[in-house]
Protein backbone atom coordinates (compact mmCIF):
# COMPACT_ATOMS: atom_id res chain seq x y z
CA UNK A 1 0.00 0.00 0.00
CA UNK A 2 1.27 3.21 -1.39
CA UNK A 3 -0.72 6.25 -0.78
CA UNK A 4 -2.95 6.54 2.78
CA UNK A 5 -6.05 9.06 2.50
CA UNK A 6 -7.75 10.70 5.03
CA UNK A 7 -11.58 12.27 4.37
CA UNK A 8 -12.42 14.47 6.85
CA UNK A 9 -14.13 18.00 6.96
CA UNK A 10 -12.22 19.02 9.86
CA UNK A 11 -9.38 20.24 7.96
CA UNK A 12 -7.22 20.39 11.57
CA UNK A 13 -7.64 16.69 11.84
CA UNK A 14 -6.50 16.42 8.45
CA UNK A 15 -3.98 18.47 8.97
CA UNK A 16 -2.55 16.63 12.33
CA UNK A 17 -2.67 13.53 10.13
CA UNK A 18 -0.76 14.34 7.84
CA UNK A 19 1.63 16.14 9.94
CA UNK A 20 1.84 12.81 12.69
CA UNK A 21 2.79 10.29 9.48
CA UNK A 22 4.68 12.54 7.28
CA UNK A 23 7.66 10.28 8.34
CA UNK A 24 5.96 7.34 7.50
CA UNK A 25 7.13 5.62 4.08
CA UNK A 26 3.72 5.89 2.65
CA UNK A 27 2.33 8.91 0.82
CA UNK A 28 -0.23 10.41 2.96
CA UNK A 29 -2.99 12.87 1.00
CA UNK A 30 -5.68 14.08 2.81
CA UNK A 31 -8.98 15.91 1.78
CA UNK A 32 -11.69 18.27 3.70
CA UNK A 33 -14.27 17.23 1.19
CA UNK A 34 -15.01 14.00 -0.19
CA UNK A 35 -16.56 15.14 -3.05
CA UNK A 36 -13.08 16.32 -4.27
CA UNK A 37 -11.56 13.07 -3.59
CA UNK A 38 -13.94 11.32 -5.61
CA UNK A 39 -13.49 13.47 -8.44
CA UNK A 40 -9.53 13.88 -7.98
CA UNK A 41 -8.65 9.91 -7.15
CA UNK A 42 -9.16 7.21 -9.37
CA UNK A 43 -6.22 4.65 -8.69
CA UNK A 44 -7.25 3.39 -5.40
CA UNK A 45 -6.42 -0.09 -5.32
CA UNK A 46 -2.96 0.10 -3.69
CA UNK A 47 -4.64 2.97 -0.52
CA UNK A 48 -6.17 2.74 2.74
CA UNK A 49 -8.83 5.27 3.17
CA UNK A 50 -10.03 6.66 6.35
CA UNK A 51 -13.50 8.33 5.93
CA UNK A 52 -15.16 10.94 8.63
CA UNK A 53 -18.71 9.70 9.02
CA UNK A 54 -20.21 12.80 9.80
CA UNK A 55 -19.49 15.15 6.85
CA UNK A 56 -21.70 17.02 4.50
CA UNK A 57 -23.06 15.07 1.74
CA UNK A 58 -21.55 13.01 0.67
CA UNK A 59 -21.04 11.50 4.19
CA UNK A 60 -18.46 9.04 4.92
CA UNK A 61 -21.73 6.52 4.28
CA UNK A 62 -21.66 7.31 1.28
CA UNK A 63 -18.38 7.84 -0.26
CA UNK A 64 -17.78 3.95 0.84
CA UNK A 65 -20.80 3.01 -0.94
CA UNK A 66 -19.50 5.33 -4.45
CA UNK A 67 -15.95 3.34 -3.69
CA UNK A 68 -17.47 0.41 -3.51
CA UNK A 69 -19.25 0.52 -6.90
CA UNK A 70 -16.14 1.96 -8.07
CA UNK A 71 -14.46 -2.06 -7.09
CA UNK A 72 -12.41 -0.49 -4.21
CA UNK A 73 -11.76 -3.67 -1.82
CA UNK A 74 -14.52 -2.68 1.18
CA UNK A 75 -11.07 -4.28 3.55
CA UNK A 76 -9.62 -1.20 2.53
CA UNK A 77 -11.89 1.58 3.31
CA UNK A 78 -12.05 2.57 7.49
CA UNK A 79 -13.84 4.71 9.14
CA UNK A 80 -13.15 7.68 11.73
CA UNK A 81 -15.82 8.02 14.46
CA UNK A 82 -15.64 7.39 18.14
CA UNK A 83 -19.08 6.06 18.33
CA UNK A 84 -19.04 2.58 18.59
CA UNK A 85 -22.66 1.79 17.29
CA UNK A 86 -22.33 4.25 14.25
CA UNK A 87 -18.56 1.97 13.32
CA UNK A 88 -20.97 -1.22 13.85
CA UNK A 89 -24.21 0.09 11.74
CA UNK A 90 -21.00 1.58 9.21
CA UNK A 91 -19.72 -1.64 8.64
CA UNK A 92 -22.66 -4.01 8.19
CA UNK A 93 -23.96 -1.93 6.15
CA UNK A 94 -20.94 -1.59 4.07
CA UNK A 95 -21.13 -5.69 3.73
CA UNK A 96 -24.84 -5.79 2.83
CA UNK A 97 -24.21 -2.86 0.12
CA UNK A 98 -20.86 -5.39 -1.24
CA UNK A 99 -23.15 -8.40 -1.15
CA UNK A 100 -25.66 -6.57 -3.14
CA UNK A 101 -23.01 -4.94 -5.95
CA UNK A 102 -21.20 -8.41 -5.95
CA UNK A 103 -23.48 -11.39 -4.24
CA UNK A 104 -19.87 -12.80 -3.32
CA UNK A 105 -19.81 -12.78 0.67
CA UNK A 106 -18.78 -15.79 2.69
CA UNK A 107 -21.54 -18.19 3.76
CA UNK A 108 -20.06 -18.19 6.97
CA UNK A 109 -20.01 -14.39 7.08
CA UNK A 110 -24.01 -14.38 6.10
CA UNK A 111 -24.83 -17.00 9.07
CA UNK A 112 -23.38 -14.92 11.56
CA UNK A 113 -25.37 -11.98 9.92
CA UNK A 114 -28.52 -14.41 10.35
CA UNK A 115 -27.87 -14.41 14.00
Amino acid sequence: MNTVYFIDDDITTCFLMETKLSTSNFTIKTYNCSQTFLNTESELNESLIFLDVNMPSPDGFETAQELIKRNVDRSKIHILTDDKEVEMRFKNALAITHFIAKIDLDVNYLEALEQ
